[in-house]
């Protein structure tokens, strides 16, 4: 990232926020830090962290697992017996264009690979007839899902993963967003 130290910057940044439709605070802290160094993206950043048009955001939170005592096969199989041993481990997430039995599960616009975590970004622009839902699947395998419905106006969700303590296990961060 590039730094600018030289007066003729700071006045271009005084001048051109000065006379934009910056909020006064943004103005003043601009203000306030031109005898400091700016960065090209110091003056955009102050402006969105304070621009009322952001979005609504909603983080959501998956279970990190499913403990065996929720867990029951009903009807029990004639002569078996069930048992659930240990608990199911959250193992992943991703939206969906309609209820969980449509199987309708979208596919993440872009991809980001950090270095313990990744990072998914789903658009979901348009309407959604049956609904937009975020699913959190259990198991290696995802054999077991826990949904919920998110609110229609939704337009992208991110969800970034890293590996959980437990063989199989995924730590997840959601944040759902609305224009």
């Amino acid at each position: 990232m590039e730094k600018y130290h030289h007066a003729s910057y700071h006045r271009w940044a005084k001048t051109s926020v000065a006379n934009s439709s910056v909020p006064a605070t943004t103005r003043m802290l601009i203000s306030l830090s031109s005898n400091a160094m700016l960065t090209r993206c110091g003056v955009l950043t102050l402006t969105l962290l304070s621009s009322p048009c952001l979005a609504a955001q909603q983080t959501i939170i998956c279970p990190t697992e499913l403990a065996p005592s929720s867990l029951q096969l009903t009807p029990a199989m004639s002569g078996w017996t069930y048992f659930a041993e240990a608990p199911v481990y959250l193992h992943g997430a991703a939206p969906l264009a309609g209820p969980p039995e449509s199987r309708a599960h979208l596919i993440h616009s872009s991809i980001r690979h950090g270095k313990d975590e990744v990072t998914y970004t789903y658009v979901l622009d348009g309407p959604s007839p049956n609904g937009k839902w975020m699913q959190c699947a259990y198991g290696e395998h995802h054999a077991l899902t826990l949904s919920m419905r998110l609110a229609d106006e939704t337009d992208s969700c991110q969800i970034t993963q890293r590996k959980g303590s437990k063989a199989g296990q995924y730590s997840l961060h959601i944040v759902c967003s609305q224009p």
